[in-house]
């Protein structure tokens, strides 16, 4: 039974072991170790884990900026950043391919030629821009600093360059947090759960035979605790 306040007792946390020692198969061992997880979660003795549906979850990884900002960053499937890069395709109208006449040729196509590489150059910057924004938006939870986002918009209207942005979250990340293109880069591999896949095979592979401090750095992003990327 649970006290008052809702905390499983000692005498909860035993018998659902109990109940688990004694089963005999899957069937019955799995509502024994939904139950264990419960108590002990009721009880705070899984302080790096969380409970949804009988599993044990993972907290989501920190990203710290240079700037000292810190950010929760939720990882982002490969169909979801297709279709946010698709979307942003669509977003801007591909640029035509101008031709040319040579001889008895008519309507030759010329790729080379300088305002479309220029134009091509500009419409794959738009998308890209899209494409971050959405995944900033969407990935990126943050605290905002207002006054320092305040005085950075008083700046640019000041300026006559006004920021453009599809909310404060996505200005304040991009034009307060990132400081360069290695943030973004390290960002947008947490976002894709590149980091942690990496650092995982890392850790198997090396943290054995790395001693002190070197070790540490191996270790996957995705273990509550900030990622302090200093690139």
């Amino acid at each position: 039974m649970s006290d008052t306040n809702g905390f499983s007792t000692q005498e909860e946390i035993d018998a659902a072991f109990e109940r688990l020692r004694n089963a005999h198969d899957a069937q019955s061992a799995g509502p024994a170790f939904q139950q264990l997880t419960k108590a002990l979660g009721n009880a705070g003795l899984l302080p790096r884990a969380s409970r949804s549906k009988g599993r044990i979850v993972e907290p989501l990884p920190t990203y710290e900026f240079k700037n000292g900002a810190v950010a929760t960053v939720h990882r982002i499937g490969q169909m979801t950043i297709a279709h946010i890069a698709a979307s942003a395709q669509k977003k801007f109208a591909p640029i035509p391919v101008p031709t040319f006449d040579v001889d008895d040729l008519k309507n030759q196509p010329n790729p080379a030629d300088p305002a479309y590489q220029q134009a091509v150059a500009e419409r794959a910057g738009k998308v890209n821009l899209a494409v971050m924004d959405a995944l900033l938006e969407l990935a990126v939870d943050i605290p905002i600093d207002t006054a320092a986002l305040d005085k950075l918009k008083a700046t640019m209207e000041l300026l006559g360059m006004p920021l453009d942005e599809i909310s404060d979250k996505v200005s304040y990340i991009k034009h307060c947090c990132i400081t360069d293109g290695g943030e973004l880069g390290t960002l947008g591999s947490l976002i894709r759960g590149e980091l942690e896949e990496a650092a995982e095979a890392n850790m198997a592979t090396f943290s054995d035979h790395v001693p002190g401090p070197a070790a540490e750095s191996l270790e996957p992003a995705a273990v509550g605790r900030p990622v302090h990327a200093h690139v």
